[in-house]
């Protein structure tokens, strides 16, 4: 959730090196290993995930963001709006432990569709009165986009 939240905001990402293929630590003098370079000892499914944020960021040229817009901020989730010259995705973030089913607001709700997200989620389910329901796993981030017919 952290690395896709860094990704989505303004500014430049950074991390710290093995962050991204889980490298641990401990204690002084443990605190950071020397880097693995056998990529068997990686967690080859984290480092995945850091490629995709970095392909997201990427593609909606995210380090250009002009508008970042909190949309929904309740108890342990946020959803926001970030855009661009681009156009703009929804970022939803549940940092509870269970899920959270969030309505947004009328003025948010196009036809969206799910990008990237860091858990199994369903797609936002279109309510009556035009809002958009969206359901959030525990632990989790997802970024949404508005979905264009052809």
């Amino acid at each position: 959730m952290a690395w896709l939240f860094l990704c989505l905001i303004p500014g430049a990402p950074c991390i710290y090196y093995g962050d991204e293929i889980g490298l641990d630590g401990r204690h002084d003098p443990d605190c950071r290993k020397g880097f693995p370079w056998q990529r068997d000892a990686w967690d080859v499914d984290l480092y995945d995930w850091y490629q995709e944020c970095i392909r997201l960021r990427g593609k909606y040229q995210l380090g250009r963001a002009e508008q970042l817009q909190v949309v929904i901020a309740e108890s342990s989730t946020v959803v926001f709006r970030i855009a661009n010259a681009t156009g703009s995705l929804l970022c939803a973030f549940n940092a509870g432990s269970v899920e959270v089913t969030v309505d947004l607001p009328a003025n948010e709700s196009e036809a969206v569709g799910v990008v990237l997200a860091g858990a199994a989620m369903l797609g936002p389910e279109r309510r009556d009165g035009g809002l958009i329901r969206l359901s959030i796993p525990p632990r989790c981030g997802a970024v949404l986009a508005p979905v264009v017919s052809t």
